[in-house]
């Protein structure tokens, strides 16, 4: 018997978001943020995943094989961002990190989140928000991936 389990209401830094099309809370962050960011279906991120993972021989939700996945969709990883205290952003301030950064064309944005979490940035109402089926903006940013055209 499974339950229904409400996602968070929306807030100012974060979206509710879940790409799964059985709409499951599952351990497929990697495939809900690409999802999301590369504008394609659950199936399709799946499909792409595991045929990499076949090449490479790597799981198919390990960061060496999703690096691969959006180096082939023309997306450049970027360094953990930091304060300039040395401090690292956390998600909801990676939001106003991203709305500052990108002023005029607005990119979708895939980060590590947490200790091995994954999520999409979007923006949505005039800001970026973390788009995902939990509010993750409490944890700490890792290393994100931009479309190469928006790299520094």
């Amino acid at each position: 018997m499974s339950r229904k389990i409400k996602m968070p209401a929306e807030t100012s830094t974060y979206y509710p978001y879940n790409a799964n099309p059985s709409g499951k809370r599952t351990g497929d962050c990697v495939i809900r943020a690409f999802s999301y960011a590369l504008n394609i279906t659950w199936d399709q991120v799946l499909d792409e995943l595991v045929q990499m993972s076949h090449n490479l021989k790597y799981a198919p939700l390990s960061v060496e094989n999703y690096d691969r996945v959006l180096v082939r969709h023309g997306w450049i990883k970027q360094k953990m961002p930091k304060k300039l205290d040395n401090r690292r952003y956390r998600g909801n301030e990676f939001c106003e990190y991203l709305n500052t950064k990108y002023t005029g064309n607005h990119p979708n944005i895939i980060a590590k989140i947490g200790s091995h979490h994954v999520t999409c940035f979007k923006y949505i109402d005039s800001t970026y928000k973390c788009c995902d089926i939990w509010d993750c903006t409490d944890n700490c940013i890792g290393t994100w991936w931009v479309d190469a055209k928006y790299s520094d």
